[in-house]
């Protein structure tokens, strides 16, 4: 039975991204209140601030203050908490409090999460990141590619204060029962795409594959949940291709069941830039037994299933087989990744990323002994 401890989540902002939802999902799969959220921009008026440049010193001073509250009515309390600060502007706030307070002779933990590459962290923030993982008792990585693109700027970091623990996916997804083994529909295709409309996501990836597809005689259903119809402009050239339908879904709260539709998700996020394996997203298609494509094979570091493969194969299928074998080709894949059903759901399950994340705090205790 893994031991009751006390975290508190440092964000940012409330937000529908990877690092709220994650925290988001472990709060409400908790019944005892073990993981807590402590928002640096905690209502309407901070939230909106926060986004606005003038107003970020001002909410970074007030978020200081708070935060130097809350650790030393704990310290004073003789309570111990594992404080994990999330996101590169709770990495800043850390960095400020640590000036202030003397946080080695405290007894919680202090950990930084690393949810993004150094490519897609604020290059004025970039600069204090020596100082506060020093001060920090530990890091944890989003992703092993992702410690390894950090591993520049943390060259002095013990690589026992470093930690990879991979994201979980909902009990939502783990507990729905297994995608079609074969194609939804003999009559057409369902590929999804997953994500905001930003560049780095590469959603017009997604577009010029399915068209690809669909030149074959394959009819098409590309869904975008994540991107609303206002957009669909951007896709104007793909519009009135014969045998490709693009639906625009929007934001999705709950996409299990949609998602649970589709023969083929394809994930092209830019792997050079983002520098995060395989993302969130990805991982909910797996546990439902669909195939994932995605923009490179090499940097899913933390698996190996063979419903996983890269654009390159797809793209290599589409030219070799006709419309036939091409979905045969595909319906072989719903059935390898149906056979890796039960691996993606240990891999990804909730009670696997917990333990990961109490056996990170308990070591760091241990270390400090405290």
């Amino acid at each position: 039975m893994t031991e009751r401890l006390n975290f508190v989540h440092i964000l940012n902002k409330e937000s529908l991204g990877g690092a709220e939802s994650l925290v988001k999902s472990l709060v409400d799969y908790d019944q005892s209140n073990t993981h807590n959220i402590l928002y640096i921009a905690n209502n309407k008026l901070s939230k909106r601030a926060l986004s606005v440049s003038r107003f970020r010193q001002l909410i970074i001073f007030f978020s200081v203050i708070r935060l130097v509250k809350e650790i030393v009515l704990a310290a004073y309390f003789k309570k111990q908490k594992i404080y994990i600060f999330h996101l590169a502007e709770c990495h800043l706030l850390f960095y400020i409090i640590q000036y202030i307070i003397p946080l080695k002779k405290i007894q919680s933990i202090f950990i930084c999460y690393i949810h993004q590459s150094p490519k897609l962290y604020p290059d004025k923030l970039l600069k204090f990141t020596k100082s506060w993982s020093k001060k920090s008792d530990g890091i944890i990585f989003y992703s092993k590619v992702v410690e390894d693109s950090w591993s520049p700027y943390l060259t002095k970091i013990q690589s026992t204060s470093r930690n990879v623990i991979h994201n979980f996916v909902s009990n939502v997804y783990i507990k729905k029962p297994r995608n079609k083994e074969g194609l939804n529909s003999l009559n057409s295709l369902e590929i999804v795409f997953v994500g905001r409309f930003v560049s780095w996501k590469r959603p017009e990836k997604a577009a010029q594959i399915a068209s690809q597809i669909a030149h074959k005689g394959v009819k098409v259903n590309l869904n975008y949940i994540g991107i609303p119809g206002a957009k669909s402009s951007s896709f104007k050239k793909y519009l009135s291709e014969e045998n490709l339908n693009l639906v625009f879904h929007g934001l999705v709260t709950n996409g299990v069941d949609l998602l649970n539709k589709m023969d083929l998700m394809v994930y092209p996020v830019d792997q050079d830039l983002c520098i995060e394996g395989v993302g969130i997203a990805a991982m909910e298609a797996l546990v439902l037994g669909v195939p994932v494509v995605i923009s490179n094979k090499n940097s899913t570091d933390f698996f190996e299933l063979n419903s996983v493969i890269d654009f390159r194969e797809l793209e290599n299928a589409i030219k070799l087989y006709d419309k036939d074998k091409f979905i045969h080709y595909i319906s072989q894949l719903k059935m390898q990744a149906n056979q890796n059903i039960n691996i993606a759901k240990h891999n990804f399950s909730i009670g696997n990323y917990i333990n990961n994340l109490v056996q990170v705090a308990l070591s760091i205790r241990e270390y400090k002994k405290i």
